[in-house]
This record gives C-alpha cells, structure tokens and sequence, in this order.
C-alpha cells in the first residue's frame, strides 16, 4: 500500500498485488497519478513532497521525473529514520490498531476495509499528524543544538533523557552533513533565551 496524505486528509492510497515491489517505473506512474489527483484536489497549494529514502525514491530516474512533475521540493528524509516519517510514527499504527484481530477473506475486502478507515478519519486526525512530524523536527533540531553549544546543561539533563531526545536527532544530523547550517535559522533568539532559561 502505498499513501499519500497531508494536513487536510488523505489525498491517494494505492494498493500493490501482493509479491509485488515498488520500482523506479512503477514509482513514476505513481507520482503522475498523485500530480493528477493534487491538480483536481489541491489546486495552485504548493505541494512539498515527503517520502523516504528507499532506492526507488532516490534514483536519477525518480529526480527527474519529479522536475517534469513539477514536484520540486521534497524534504530531505534520513535513512532508517521511520521516527521522522508520519506515515510510519502516526498512520500505519493506528491502522493497523484498527485491522488487529479481524478475519478478512480477501484482498479487495482488505483494501474496502482500509478505505472505509480512511473515510472515516475527520480532518483534525490528518492535521495532528503533520503537527507531530513539526514537533519531531524542531525536537532534532533542538537536541542537536544543545549537544554541540550546551554540553554542561546536557549533562543536567541527565544521561537517559538526553539519550531519549537524541533518538529524534538524525535528520539534523543528516541536514548538517550535507552542508546547510539550519540550525539557528529554526530557533529565535528569544526561542532560545526562553528555552535555555528553563534547563537546569
């Protein structure tokens, strides 16, 4: 199954005949599909696609055909990092909470299952997704920050909560390696005071 959705509900869903993989081509026709379906849904909204770094994801093939698709900004995702992609954190748990313990025969049942779960889903549960995923970043990128220009504040933390918060540190560690320093463009300096003043 593949999904696409953001804060105002689900915007695609696609489901793969089982043994089936997801390749670059198929991952193509995909993303024309979701262009298609954003053009009708969310007209003239500026769309920033997020997936994860799977190969089919990353290849030349798939950059390309974003441009073409006019998807041109894409959140940088790092890899094993399923804590920093709201459909693996929020979605795909609550999902499978609902489908725990039933017996359903076949797949169209499945996939009508899933639809209806889907539909029946307000707009307040999508948006609280996408809130979560904000409150993830700024965790990383305030974690990181404090490592680096607070250690003896770090230290007062104490070692398993640091290590709790530092879970949630990849992606600014990935952002970092590539060579843009955000890290202080996302905190204000008054942010930053007010925080600060409440360590320790």
């Amino acid at each position: 199954m593949t999904v696409f959705w953001d804060c105002d509900g689900l915007v695609r869903i696609e489901f793969l005949k089982q043994g089936s993989t997801v390749n670059s081509d198929r991952y193509i026709e995909t993303l024309r599909k979701l262009r298609a379906r954003l053009t009708r849904v969310r007209p003239g909204k500026n769309v920033i696609l997020h997936h994860d770094n799977a190969r089919p994801h990353t290849s030349r093939q798939i950059q390309d055909a974003m441009k073409s698709l006019r998807f041109y900004e894409t959140l940088p995702h790092p890899s094993y990092s399923p804590d920093l992609a709201p459909s693996d954190f929020y979605l795909f748990p609550k999902l499978k909470e609902h489908i725990k313990g039933k017996h359903i025969e076949d797949d169209e049942a499945v996939q009508e299952d899933v639809r209806r779960w889907f539909r029946g889903k307000p707009h307040e549960f999508f948006a609280d997704g996408m809130r979560k995923l904000i409150w993830r970043w700024r965790a990383c990128v305030l974690t990181l920050w404090l490592a680096f220009e607070e250690p003896r504040r770090v230290e007062r933390l104490g070692f398993e909560a640091f290590l709790n918060l530092l879970s949630l540190c990849r992606i600014v560690t990935y952002i970092n390696s590539a060579g843009n320093p955000i890290i202080y463009a996302w905190m204000s300096p008054r942010f930053r005071r007010a925080f600060l003043s409440a360590l320790p």
